[in-house]
């Protein structure tokens, strides 16, 4: 893990800011796999897995004065799973969670002053196989930094 870098930062306050949710009971870096969200109590779930991409640069800006540093605008892709238990009456949980999570990710779109803008890209098909259901949406956070590091 880079130390201060600027994505891991916006990665480290998305994930602070998602576990203030009070709906969701987890939230972690790594992706469950489906024997290992077997393992995980009722207690723990809704869960919210982050997987992170690494930045694309949309954009340099040339540093004109000898010694400074050049600029990028870069976008950070981060897909958020939601993972929950519901045998009654799923598709009205996935509304609620996902409206949850979509407050909360608004709420603040430049995540503590660490980006510049925040899109969020939901998946139109959520996946039910009993107990479980599954959605995610993709988010894309805006930001920039020097060539320095990311």
């Amino acid at each position: 893990m880079a130390t201060g870098s600027k994505r891991e930062n916006i990665i480290l306050q998305l994930k602070s800011e998602l576990e203030t949710i009070s709906s969701i009971k987890t939230v972690q870096r790594v992706r469950p796999s489906l024997d290992e969200l077997s393992t995980f109590s009722s207690a723990q779930l809704p869960l919210i897995a982050m997987e992170s991409g690494l930045p694309l640069p949309v954009q340099k800006k040339s540093a004109r004065v000898p010694g400074n540093v050049d600029i990028f605008i870069s976008k950070l892709g981060i897909k958020i799973v939601c993972y929950a238990l519901e045998n009654v009456n799923p598709d009205s949980l996935i509304s609620n969670l996902a409206d949850d999570i979509w407050k909360k990710v608004y709420a603040d779109p430049t995540h503590n002053s660490l980006s510049l803008e925040t899109e969020i890209l939901p998946e139109i098909q959520a996946a039910i196989w009993p107990p479980y259901i599954a959605f995610y949406f993709k988010i894309n956070l805006i930001y920039d930094h020097t060539s320095g590091g990311i």
